[in-house]
C-alpha cells in the first residue's frame, strides 16, 4: 500500500452552521480540519503519502480530498498561502499540491481564502515568526477537540480560525 490515511471523524455534518474547511498543504502529509462556527473540530485528517510518481501522489490527494468536500459540503476553504522556499523541488511540489487543493475547491464550488502563515501566527499568538508548537497551544485554547491534533492539523485548525475571525470581522463591519 503506497498511501496511508490518519483520521478523527469526531461528529456527522450538520445543518445551519457554517462549516470551514481548512488546508496545510504538503506533499508527504497535509493536514485537513472541518471547524464550525462554534469552533468545534468536525472533523481532522492528515493525509499522509508515500515517495512514489508525483502524478500518483496528487492524484491520491485529488480522490480523498474530493471525498471529504463531498461529505462535509463545506461554506468556505481556507488555503494557506505560498510561503518562500529556499528549495526549488520543494516549491514546485508544494505548488502543484496546492493546485490539486484548489482545482478540486473550485469543482465542488466551495469558494477559497488564502491565509499566510505569518498572519496565522500573528493572529493566535502575538508573534508573526511563532513555532508550530505555539501555534498548536494556542488552537488547543480555542478549539473544542477531543482528541489530539497532529501539527498539520493543528495548522490546519489554526487556517480556519483565522477564517471565522476575517469573516467575523467583516460582518461587523458592514453594520
Amino acid at each position: 500500500m503506497i498511501f496511508q490515511t490518519r483520521s478523527c471523524k469526531l461528529s456527522q455534518p450538520g445543518l445551519n452552521v457554517m462549516l470551514v474547511i481548512g488546508i496545510d498543504p504538503g506533499l508527504a502529509a497535509s493536514g485537513i480540519v472541518v471547524l464550525d462556527d462554534q469552533i468545534e473540530v468536525k472533523f481532522a485528517l492528515t493525509l499522509y503519502t508515500r515517495p512514489g510518481a508525483l502524478s500518483d501522489r496528487l492524484n491520491y490527494i485529488y480522490g480523498e480530498f474530493s471525498q471529504i468536500l463531498s461529505e462535509w459540503k463545506p461554506d468556505i476553504g481556507v488555503l494557506e498561502s505560498t510561503i518562500y522556499h529556499k528549495n526549488v523541488r520543494t516549491a514546485l511540489n508544494l505548488g502543484a499540491v496546492r493546485g490539486v487543493f484548489l482545482v478540486t475547491m473550485a469543482q465542488h464550488g466551495v469558494p477559497v481564502m488564502e491565509i499566510s502563515p505569518t498572519r496565522v501566527k500573528l493572529g493566535l499568538t502575538g508573534q508573526g515568526r511563532a513555532r508550530k508548537n505555539q501555534v498548536a497551544y494556542m488552537v488547543q485554547r480555542l478549539v473544542h477537540v477531543d482528541k489530539e491534533l497532529t501539527e498539520h492539523e493543528y495548522d490546519a485548525a489554526g487556517l480556519c480560525l483565522a477564517c471565522l475571525k476575517d469573516i467575523g470581522n467583516a460582518i461587523r463591519l458592514r453594520r
